[in-house]
């Protein structure tokens, strides 16, 4: 699938999904994890997370 074509792309973390229900049910978990967060965006404290885990930080 060309990213260009792909209507149904998810703002926090960027995935492709098929369909309007599947982005729906996606965003989903995005709201439910909302609380870990520490950085207000996903990827970042992911980011963060892994320096900790690995030492870095």
């Amino acid at each position: 699938m060309d990213i260009k074509t792909s209507s149904f792309r998810c703002r926090v973390c960027g995935a492709e999904l098929a369909n309007k229900q599947r982005l729906e049910n996606h965003k989903k978990v995005h709201s439910r994890k909302r609380k870990i967060y520490a950085y207000g965006d996903p990827y970042l404290t992911w980011l963060a997370y892994q320096g900790i885990q690995s030492g870095f930080r």
